[in-house]
């Protein structure tokens, strides 16, 4: 879960460079990108990832060692709530819901368990903001050779290559895994939105010193950004593949696939317990 939230955050974080103009000299191979629009992208990257006050609803279908899981999620300013619907492609029999239900009924209940919620939302946007802000210097960023498109998108995106900024020093431990990850990003070349990253760790590199995580040279990830609300993004694939050590002893290999479908804005300002009590209240899903 650490290196789940650790990803997430760097998604935003790592992709953050290029152009408000593209001319001809810009797209030479190896073409550094101006300090200048670094700044202006990130401001973007801010302003799309903050979203203080938005609700909204999706499907999460994720893969992992366990199995094929799908669930209704609702994001809120105070945190998420999440519904299982189905388990390795069937749906919940009627005491699985019945746990579903009951969880939810808890969390309803319990304002120790909103405030919780609502602090680890609060503690990930702070870490969140203060990666994308240290990402003004702490990669270097250059066109790539030949800007190869993504298919799946159909607007024209201009492609970054990223890599760790020998000069750049971490000042917390939010900051302590960018020395070691370097990558390719896409951007909407009219937007200047992040639409997909796709990011390699190249040397081991610890989280809180190594005593929670150390990932492995090797470790990939790649995902995808969509604009659910004009200039608000959400992360629609994420794909990791590490090697890592947790707790100093633990060796594991970690591999998820996660795919967000079915977005739909909701009533801003929603709160956890209403957001529940919605999945509570959702008729019966068969959703494959």
């Amino acid at each position: 879960m650490l290196l789940t939230l650790f990803f997430s955050r760097s998604i935003s974080i790592i992709a953050l460079s290029v152009l408000l103009c593209v001319s001809a000299n810009l797209l030479q191979a190896q073409q550094p990108v101006p300090a200048s629009l670094v700044n202006d992208i990130v401001q973007k990257q801010i302003d799309a990832t903050a979203q203080e006050n938005l609700a909204y609803e999706y499907i999460l279908h994720k893969s992992d060692k366990r199995g094929d899981v799908v669930r209704m999620e609702i994001a809120t300013p105070f945190g998420n709530v999440a519904r299982t619907i189905s388990r390795q492609g069937r749906p919940l029999n009627a005491e699985e819901t019945a746990y579903e239900i009951q969880h939810l009924r808890k969390i309803i209940q319990s304002e120790s368990e909103q405030k919780k919620r609502t602090k680890a939302a609060a503690d990930s946007r702070k870490d969140t903001l203060e990666i994308v802000n240290a990402m003004r210097t702490a990669m270097i960023y250059t066109l790539r050779p030949g800007q190869p498109q993504i298919s799946s998108f159909s607007k024209p995106q201009i492609a970054i290559d990223f890599k760790p900024n020998p000069a750049f020093h971490p000042e917390s431990m939010a900051q302590e895994g960018l020395q070691g990850v370097a990558g390719t990003l896409w951007i909407d070349a009219k937007t200047h939105l992040i639409r997909r990253v796709e990011a390699r760790s190249e040397k081991d590199f610890n989280i809180l010193f190594g005593i929670a995580v150390k990932v492995y040279a090797g470790a990939t990830l790649t995902a995808e950004q969509r604009e659910f609300s004009p200039g608000k993004l959400m992360y629609s694939k994420l794909k990791v593949d590490a090697k890592l050590r947790e707790f100093l002893f633990k060796t594991v290999n970690y591999h998820t696939s996660q795919e967000a479908t079915d977005v739909q804005r909701l009533s801003d300002g929603l709160s956890l317990a209403a957001a529940a009590k919605m999945l509570i209240e959702m008729p019966n899903p068969h959703y494959p």
